[in-house]
C-alpha cells in the first residue's frame, strides 16, 4: 500500500469526521456513512479516477477499506449521487480546516488563474449569459512551507481584481504581509489590510513619481514570495487537471473548491512524511555514533 495514499485517506477522514454526522437522516439506509463517501470522493479527485475506477480500485485496497471501516465497496452510482448532494460549503469547511492544520508563516499572497469549462453546454452558457470560456479563480495562499491555500474566490464574470480581494483579506492574520501584483493596486485595499494589522506589499501602477518611489522602497525579498503562488497553480493543474467536468456553474465552483481542499490535504501529508524521513534519518545517524 502506498504510504502517501493511506496517509491522505487518514488525514481526510480525520478532518471530515469532525464536521459530519455518520448519517444525514434517521431514515438513512445506514450502509455508508457521510464521512466515508466524502473521503472517497476526495480520493477520486486526488487520483483522477472515474466513479467506476473507485469501485474497481477499492476492491483490491483492503487497507483503505479497513481504515474507512467499509462493510462493502460502494457502487459507482452511490458515490456519484453522494457527490451530487454535497455543497460548496462542505468543501470550503474542509479547505479551512486543512489550512488550520499547519502553522501560518505570516506570508500571504494572492493571484488569479483560469480553469477551462469546455464541458459546459454552449446552450446553457449562452442562455445564462456566461460568455467566458474559463472560470476566474482567485486564491489567497500562505506561501511559507508548506504552500497552503487559505481561501478562494470563483467568478464566471469579468469582475476586476480590486473588487475580489477585499472579500479574501483575513481578519485574523495581524502581523502578516500580503503580496500582490499591480492588478490589485487600490487605496481601499491597502486601508483594509492595515485595519487588520496586515502589511500590504502591492505594486503601484506607475503613473506618478510617487508610485515609482513606493515600488522602489518595497522589499523585493518579501514581495517575491508572491511568485510561489504560481507553483500552487501549476501543481494543481498538473496533478488534478485544468478543466472542470460539471456542466452548471455551481457544480463547477464545487469541483474547484474540492480540488483546492484535496491539494491542501496532500500538502499536509507530504510535509508530515518529509518530517518523518528527517527524524528517521536523524535516529539512524545517532545509532551509528
Amino acid at each position: 500500500m502506498n504510504n502517501a495514499l493511506l496517509s491522505f485517506v487518514q488525514e481526510a477522514h480525520s478532518i471530515v469526521s469532525k464536521r459530519l454526522d455518520d448519517y444525514s437522516s434517521k431514515y438513512s439506509k445506514k450502509v455508508f456513512t457521510q464521512p466515508q463517501l466524502v473521503v472517497l470522493n476526495l480520493l477520486r479527485i486526488r487520483e483522477e479516477w472515474t466513479y467506476e475506477d473507485v469501485e474497481e480500485k477499492l476492491e483490491v485496497m483492503d487497507t483503505i477499506q479497513r481504515e474507512l471501516e467499509l462493510r462493502r465497496v460502494p457502487d459507482p452510482s452511490t458515490i456519484a449521487k453522494a457527490y451530487d448532494r454535497m455543497n460548496c460549503w462542505l468543501f470550503r469547511w474542509i479547505l479551512k480546516k486543512s489550512f488550520q492544520r499547519v502553522q501560518s508563516s505570516g506570508k500571504l499572497a494572492v493571484d488569479a488563474t483560469g480553469f477551462n469549462r469546455h464541458w459546459a453546454s454552449r446552450y446553457y452558457t449562452q442562455r445564462t449569459k456566461m460568455s467566458l470560456s474559463a472560470l476566474k479563480v482567485t486564491c489567497l495562499a500562505d506561501v511559507g512551507d508548506p504552500l497552503m491555500i487559505r481561501d478562494v474566490h470563483i467568478t464566471t464574470t469579468r469582475k476586476h481584481d480590486t473588487k475580489i480581494l477585499p472579500k479574501l483579506i483575513p481578519d485574523d492574520e495581524s502581523g502578516s504581509l500580503l503580496a500582490a501584483d499591480k492588478g490589485y493596486d487600490d487605496a481601499s485595499i491597502r486601508r483594509r489590510c492595515r485595519k487588520f494589522g496586515i502589511r500590504p506589499l502591492i505594486r503601484h501602477r506607475e503613473h506618478k513619481p510617487y508610485d515609482e518611489a513606493a515600488n522602489a522602497r518595497m522589499n523585493d525579498d518579501d514581495y517575491n514570495h508572491r511568485q510561489k503562488i504560481e507553483s500552487i497553480f501549476s501543481s494543481i493543474k498538473q496533478n488534478y487537471g485544468d478543466a472542470v467536468s460539471s456542466r452548471v456553474w455551481f457544480r463547477q465552483f464545487r469541483d474547484i473548491i474540492a480540488t483546492m481542499a484535496v491539494y491542501n490535504i496532500e500538502q499536509i501529508v507530504e510535509n508530515d512524511l518529509l518530517l518523518f524521513r528527517i527524524l528517521l534519518g536523524f535516529k539512524r545517524a545517532i545509532s551509528l555514533l
